[in-house]
């Protein structure tokens, strides 16, 4: 693997698009109901379509999804732990994280995420 850091070249606005990053907590409100908070928060990455080796690790019936990569320089999580996965918000669609891997030898706090459209409830 490649040891530079490319933050620089990877933040140039021709190489990223503008998106936005929802972090998801779960809280307990005064009635004792679950309430789900949404943090926002505007930041740039690559989004780029999903690989075929990628493709044929997902679960099949998300195969007919909208699934793209997402490049970001964020922490971003997947279901677990007691947190709800993140979104990641682009072109007015609200993408799911369902897997990341970190991407370090690119540059400091560099993460990718396999994301898979939100569906409409």
């Amino acid at each position: 693997m490649a040891d530079l850091d490319v933050s620089e070249l990877l933040l140039d606005i021709d190489f990223v698009d503008a998106m936005s990053l929802v972090h998801r907590t779960s809280t307990v409100n005064s009635k004792g109901e679950n309430v789900l908070v949404e943090t926002t928060v505007s930041t740039f990455g690559s989004i780029q379509p999903i690989s075929g080796k990628e493709l044929h690790r997902i679960p099949e019936a998300l195969r007919q999804s909208d699934i793209r990569t997402f490049y970001i320089k964020a922490e971003i999580t997947t279901d677990g732990t007691g947190r709800y996965p993140d979104i990641l918000i682009f072109k007015s669609k609200r993408f799911q994280v369902i897997s990341t891997s970190p991407w370090l030898n690119f540059g400091e706090g560099w993460n990718e995420g396999l994301c898979v459209v939100e569906s409409p409830s």
